[in-house]
């Protein structure tokens, strides 16, 4: 019997594979992720908002790209 792939239609996956990405990128352009400048708490719930958020985007808008579904584990 022939086993066929599965996919994740949530794009879990594909949040997981960009976010460490996006965490780079905004690194890179000055948000510093280790810079505790307010509440601890507030922070956490930020970078996490913000890292969610900009990872979902992009996976939303990869799932729309046919060649680039390949990126985020889809066929």
């Amino acid at each position: 019997s022939n086993v066929e792939p599965t996919t994740t239609n949530g794009g879990s996956f594909g949040i997981y594979l960009i976010h460490t990405y996006i965490v780079t990128v905004l690194s890179d352009i000055g948000f510093d992720f280790n810079r505790q400048s307010m509440n601890v708490y507030l922070y956490n719930l930020a970078n996490y908002s913000l890292v969610l958020g900009v990872s979902i985007l992009i996976v939303y808008l990869i799932k729309k790209i046919p060649r680039l579904r390949m990126i985020i584990g889809e066929l």
